[in-house]
């Protein structure tokens, strides 16, 4: 049987929000899960019904196996609610809906299929330079076709960064070309921080979707199979027991090929002559992005817990939450942070002391960026900021004191008190 879409996985992702029916565009509002059923509420059942969520299991797996599924009772064992699992497979990307009775079918273009088998074509084919060249097909796949496809199914360039690579400009070509998503929040740059990325394997076999670390810094091989582990206890093991979470094998023999290999926190192999279609390429995706999300919001609990400055309102439950978004705004999205620091000179904006014209480089260490919003008030996490008007550079001691209440003390709050 072929891969197929997990409806656990599908429903969780459609939870607080309204699909329609196909064909009379019924409202079903997913409300949300409960123990093997998923709450549904509609026009005449709007407090919710119950729909196992076995039953739209299988419809995932006819829409997998066949390439369609007609949506009536009795494909369903004659099963009542049959339309809402119809509204759920209509509204997986890469779906087609037509006729009556309705049928939701794989929709015959796969662009994302086609252009991820074309660049495992290419990055097995003889390069014509042999210094990286923009007019290469590899190139121009992997840096500009590539990662537009991606930003369109992504659709929110706010938070998501996407960039590819085969090989820095005028240098050698990679081994290992790579299609990145980078949460701007964490990391904008492969060199830092944890991401997601598509690695083509050398010979063209095939990609690895793939949820890895950074490569760059000292230890090697060991630091990263080390900190490899160390995100995977952030996961459910239960619910990455089907992806890979050893070393992958990208069948190159290049330095950085290797660190690649071992960067990887869980992966999944896609051969290229047995490439999924769209739908499963961006469900597959979902799920990693799902999987990133939960190791960030594990990484800002160990922030939270480490900060000696959270209020004890923030200790716990939603306002320890919106503190930890807070901490993440400030602090490890280190480009957006040093670029505020950079344009207000790194001297704090509350006692003037400029840091680094009195102690060069190491100056640098005394100031912080403080995200001027209050965390209370954030209720979907900071989202992209400016590093002009959404920070105050301040020193250290300052900064103690901007979140020595709550809400914290505005930089001029602050100012006030020290400068009476």
């Amino acid at each position: 049987m072929p891969r197929t879409f997990d409806a656990h996985r599908v429903i969780s992702e459609l939870v607080g929000t309204t699909i329609t029916t196909p064909g009379r565009d019924a409202p079903n509002i997913v409300l949300r899960v409960d123990g093997p059923n998923v709450i549904v509420g509609t026009t005449t059942s709007p407090a919710g019904e119950p729909v196992p969520i076995a039953k739209v299991q299988e419809g995932l797996d006819l829409l997998s196996s066949d390439g369609e599924v007609r949506i009536t009772p009795e494909t369903f064992g004659r099963y009542r609610r049959s339309s809402f699992i119809g509204a759920v497979l209509a509204s997986l990307p890469g779906t087609d809906v037509s006729g009556l009775p309705t049928v939701v079918r794989l929709a015959n273009a796969s662009p994302f299929r086609d252009q991820l088998q074309q660049a495992c074509a290419l990055a097995a084919a003889p390069r014509s330079t042999a210094a990286t060249d923009a007019a290469d097909p590899l190139q121009r796949l992997v840096v500009h076709t590539l990662p537009a496809t991606l930003r369109r199914i992504l659709g929110d360039e706010a938070i998501y960064k996407v960039a590819g690579s085969a090989g820095q400009q005028n240098f050698a070509w990679a081994e290992t070309p790579w299609i990145s998503v980078f949460d701007r929040r964490v990391t904008e740059t492969a060199q830092k921080g944890h991401y997601l990325a598509y690695l083509f394997r050398k010979d063209g076999a095939g990609v690895a979707l793939t949820l890895m670390q950074a490569v760059t810094g000292s230890g090697g091989r060991s630091r990263l199979l080390a900190q490899a582990e160390r995100f995977r206890r952030f996961l459910d093991a239960t619910a990455i027991t089907d992806l890979e979470t050893a070393p992958l094998d990208l069948g190159g023999n290049a330095q950085r090929t290797i660190n690649y290999e071992a960067g990887n926190i869980v992966g999944r192999w896609m051969p290229a002559n047995a490439m999924p279609h769209d739908a499963l390429l961006v469900a597959d995706l979902q799920r990693f992005l799902s999987l990133y999300r939960q190791t960030i919001e594990r990484l800002d609990e160990e922030d939270a817990e480490a900060s000696t400055d959270a209020p004890d309102e923030a200790r716990s439950g939603t306002e320890a939450k919106r503190y930890r978004w807070h901490l993440r705004a400030e602090g490890r999205n280190s480009v957006i942070a040093r670029k505020a620091k950079e344009h207000k000179d790194w001297t704090c904006e509350i006692c003037s002391r400029a840091f680094v014209a009195e102690l060069g480089e190491l100056g640098k260490r005394c100031i912080d960026a403080h995200h001027l919003e209050p965390f209370s008030p954030l209720d979907a996490g900071p989202r992209k900021l400016s590093y002009k008007v959404d920070f105050a550079v301040v020193c250290a001691n300052c900064h103690r004191l901007v979140h020595s209440k709550t809400p914290p003390l505005s930089p001029g709050a602050v100012r006030a008190i020290i400068n009476p």
